[in-house]
């Protein structure tokens, strides 16, 4: 019997982030979560972070995070003194989100998957949800 697995090809995605936070900033708002590595939970940074919000977390879940009828796209435009450049597996990133994109009184969610240079995904995150006062 022969194995037909190509060790060349990567089949392990980032692992899920399961530990994502938010918090309130008098110009921001703070995002922070474990990021994890390129294949599952390696040290290897992975290729890049996909960070939504929504006005409910169900929203963000499964095959609904990609729903754009529903959910937001954070881009480097919307960072204040921060950027989405991937840190090594099992470091702490931190970003901070322009406060002006939300709108007062009104509670959002937020959820991400990474992405490994072979374009697999992880799961999504828990969602971290907050109300904007």
């Amino acid at each position: 019997m022969m194995n037909d697995v190509d060790p060349s090809v990567d089949n392990f995605p980032p692992g899920k982030v399961t530990d994502l936070a938010v918090s309130s900033l008098d110009n921001a708002v703070n995002l922070w979560f474990t990021s994890p590595g390129d294949d599952l939970d390696s040290m290897d940074p992975v290729a890049g972070y996909t960070i939504k919000y929504s006005s409910t977390a169900g929203n963000l879940t499964g095959s609904s995070f990609n729903n754009e009828e529903f959910n937001s796209l954070i881009t480097v435009d919307d960072l204040l003194a921060s950027d989405l450049t991937p840190v090594s597996g099992g470091t702490v990133k931190e970003i901070k989100i322009d406060r002006s994109l939300f709108t007062a009184e009104k509670k959002y969610a937020f959820a991400l998957v990474a992405a490994d240079e072979a374009g697999n995904m992880s799961p999504v995150s828990n969602a971290a949800q907050l109300l904007i006062s």
